[in-house]
């Protein structure tokens, strides 16, 4: 993935250079699970699977999600929760496909006034939430059976909710 992406600030219209990676940014508990997961920062893999996915549902695979997919796709990101249960969160959006197409995802989340295709990134925690990246530039979390969050423009912000324990950039929808 790149060091940086642009995306335009809302108030001034004007482009603003975010660094995607940045140990100062993402908390030290995020930076050790992807660690132990196999990630390392530049890492850069073979995403063909996925873009053949993509393609065989009909979609284009948006740029962004291209880059995020190069460093952090197949990472299988396992950890123990106070020594009771093994918490799993795979970056592989493969199987979501199988039974889908485009059109299923172009309106995935207009309950919420999110309007606009979502892309699917993965599963996490045992499989009963959904990653997805979405055309209005943001990841999302879609939990069974309801909550909807934003998890923020940035990798930093999805894993640092996701496996840092730090949600303050994600925004709950049911709760908007």
């Amino acid at each position: 993935m790149a060091n940086i992406v642009v995306y335009l600030h809302k108030t001034s219209e004007m482009c603003i250079f975010v660094h995607i990676l940045s140990p100062k940014i993402m908390t030290e508990l995020t930076l050790q699970r992807l660690k132990a997961a196999g990630w390392t920062p530049g890492r850069k893999v073979d995403i063909s699977p996925i873009a053949k996915a993509y393609a065989d549902a009909g979609m284009v695979m948006p740029e962004k999600l291209r880059e995020f997919f190069t460093e952090f796709g197949f990472l299988t990101i396992r950890y123990d929760i106070q020594h009771t249960e093994l918490e799993r969160h795979t970056l592989n959006p493969v199987s979501d496909f199988l039974n889908y197409s485009k059109e299923d995802f172009e309106h995935l989340f207009d309950d919420y006034e999110v309007f606009g295709t979502a892309y699917p990134v993965g599963f996490a925690y045992r499989g009963n939430m959904t990653i997805y990246y979405h055309d209005d530039g943001n990841f999302y979390i879609f939990m069974e059976p309801n909550p909807l969050y934003r998890c923020g423009k940035t990798a930093e912000s999805l894993f640092n909710g996701l496996i840092g324990g730090d949600k303050s950039g994600w925004v709950d929808l049911d709760e908007e």
